[in-house]
């Protein structure tokens, strides 16, 4: 996992994991710190310098959080689709339910 345009703001936990298609995904809660430590052998993955030697960055949206939020709108809707389905099916079986119980009583 690479990481990069990160400020003090973005230090807490995050799920961490792999996604797979066809196989349970594996996550693991994440503690990440970030330090203002300018010492840290992350000053070396900077990706570009300007003429002066000073280091510049640009930071984009990468694709995979998209796609993670991709995923997660996926599962969101599939996860309202089946209340849905459920809650349907249970007013369906109590109103049949009634339906029999005044029969028996007219009988």
């Amino acid at each position: 996992v690479t990481m990069s345009c990160l400020t003090k703001e973005d230090t807490g936990w995050y799920w961490c994991g792999i996604q797979r298609d066809f196989a349970r995904d594996d996550m693991d809660f994440t503690e990440l710190i970030v330090t203002d430590d300018k010492g840290t052998l992350a000053n070396d993955f900077w990706s570009g310098k300007d003429l002066s030697g000073n280091k510049t960055r640009s930071c984009k949206a990468p694709k995979v959080v998209r796609k993670a939020d991709r995923s997660r709108t996926s599962i969101l809707i599939i996860c309202i689709l089946i209340t849905g389905l459920g809650i349907i099916s249970v007013i369906s079986h109590l109103t049949k339910r009634r339906r029999s119980q005044r029969n028996r009583r007219g009988k």
